[in-house]
């Protein structure tokens, strides 16, 4: 609720912002009666920029627990019912970004830090009708019913970017930015689940990966005039980067003998990762000769391939390692605000 109300209230100040805009612009800068026609300023100029995030996690392989019931006979001693999947709450986050835009030239340079915490946690209880399994630890069999399974999980988000981009006007309302690039990224998720089985005993699971690279990245803006001052706005980007990937897990099981059995497995290696990003909206924009300014709202989307990779040791001859894969979406809201002078 707290959250919710955070936003609106952030989505107010900013909504509040674009009313003062016109009150606040020069003696050298008043506008037409109408609207207006002067849609982009040719000169050099720089540029803050400011957004508000607020985005959920979307991620695959995050199961933590499954309901059943008893089968009738032997032959179907499980009939499985659903799944329990642990869950991200959508956060805020922040992006900064300061470029200078080169007239003469037509090239644009900016500097860009996101930064990103998400978090959630689930629980699940077994009933009279309802059984509960693990699916986290490698120690329980279908001989008798988990009390209890809960989960939570975190996931820091920073991502960097330095790129310069070639500014293009194909007609009169319509401004294009092609760029290129080096970007920094560093992800750090940890997977927690507890499981209450019996009495007196208790497991838990912990994994943790981690990725620290850099590589290339290339996209386009567009900016399409619509009228009034607003612009249909868009982004699209992708990028390449090459770092080191690390991935700890440490599960434990006390029984109630206090008898404590404890698997550690670590591993960590080189890798490429493949990051995408989509985000389109409307802007309002007031360009001006002596300052300008843009407020944008819109959804965005980013897509991370070859990340949370879990590796499952199967002991039994000959012994098989078995992998697993998916692919980590950050989506939501952006509200950006553009001060140029």
């Amino acid at each position: 609720m707290k959250k919710g109300l955070f936003a609106l209230a952030a989505v107010s100040t900013l909504a509040s912002s674009t009313l003062c805009a016109r009150e606040l612009l020069c003696e050298q800068c008043v506008p037409e009666p109408e609207c207006w026609e002067h849609l982009f300023v040719e000169r050099c100029q720089w540029f803050v920029h400011g957004e508000f995030l607020y985005w959920g996690v979307a991620e695959g392989n995050m199961d933590y627990a499954i309901t059943y019931l008893v089968g009738p006979n032997l032959s179907a001693p499980v009939i499985p019912l659903e799944y329990k999947i642990a869950d991200y709450d959508f956060c805020p986050g922040f992006r900064v970004a300061a470029s200078y835009y080169n007239c003469p030239k037509y090239w644009e340079a900016t500097a860009q830090y996101t930064w990103m915490h998400n978090d959630g946690k689930e629980r699940v209880s077994a009933s009279d009708s309802v059984l509960l399994a693990p699916t986290r630890i490698d120690t329980f069999t279908f001989t008798s019913s988990a009390n209890s399974a809960s989960s939570k999980v975190e996931l820091d988000y920073q991502l960097g970017d330095l790129y310069v981009a070639r500014v293009f006007d194909p007609n009169a309302h319509l401004r294009m930015r092609l760029y290129g690039g080096i970007t920094l990224g560093y992800l750090n998720q940890e997977f927690e689940a507890e499981y209450q089985i019996g009495d007196s005993s208790q497991n838990t699971y912990n994994e943790q990966w981690r990725f620290f690279g850099g590589g290339f990245r290339v996209g386009l803006t567009a900016d399409w005039f619509l009228g009034c001052q607003f612009y249909f706005t868009g982004r699209v980007s992708c990028a390449s980067l090459y770092g080191g990937y690390k991935n700890e897990l440490l599960e434990q099981s006390l029984d109630g003998a206090d008898s404590l059995t404890t698997i550690n497995t670590k591993y960590d290696d080189p890798r490429f990762a493949f990051h995408t990003q989509f985000m389109t909206g409307l802007s309002w924009q007031v360009p001006c000769d002596c300052w300008s300014f843009e407020l944008f709202g819109g959804y965005e989307m980013n897509l991370w391939f070859n990340l949370n990779e879990g590796i499952y040791f199967s002991n039994t001859f000959p012994a098989r390692t078995q992998y697993y894969q998916s692919v980590l979406g950050l989506h939501g809201l952006t509200l950006r605000l553009t001060y140029g002078w």
